[in-house]
């Protein structure tokens, strides 16, 4: 059941991608809306992201997903990229660390498998 409840006090927005977005922005005082192909879930009251997916495969081969975590998955881990340096206008830059990747084969309606390879190391090399 979806409804306008909230469950933790978390925030999901964006699409990546896959959601045609009106070229139009609109202002607004919710949620910060994230590059097309992002999704973020984010702390709703302070409205920090947690987490961030990124579609980063589209155009040739098949999709490849990308997770990050605003916390560390290893110690000494160090981040892979920031919010700022995938786009997001935040007044605030988050690091992201590397946290997983998605990958698959196949194409829907035909048979489709998942692969998930988990960040290792303070490098976050996906094994």
């Amino acid at each position: 059941l979806v409804n306008d409840s909230t469950f933790l006090d978390l925030g999901l927005t964006g699409s990546l991608g896959m959601v045609e977005q009106p070229k139009q922005r609109i202002e607004s005082n919710k949620l910060p809306k994230p590059p097309e192909h992002y999704v973020v879930l984010l702390n709703r009251r302070s409205g920090a992201p947690l987490a961030v997916c990124a579609l980063k495969n589209t155009s040739i081969g098949n999709p490849v997903v990308r997770i990050y975590a605003t916390k560390r998955r290893s110690y000494g881990q160090r981040p892979a990229a920031s919010t700022r340096k995938l786009g997001f206008e935040w007044t605030d830059s988050f690091p992201l660390y590397a946290w997983a990747e998605i990958a698959t084969e196949g194409r829907y309606p035909d048979r489709v498998q998942y692969s998930i390879f988990m960040a290792s190391g303070n490098d976050g090399r996906f094994e």
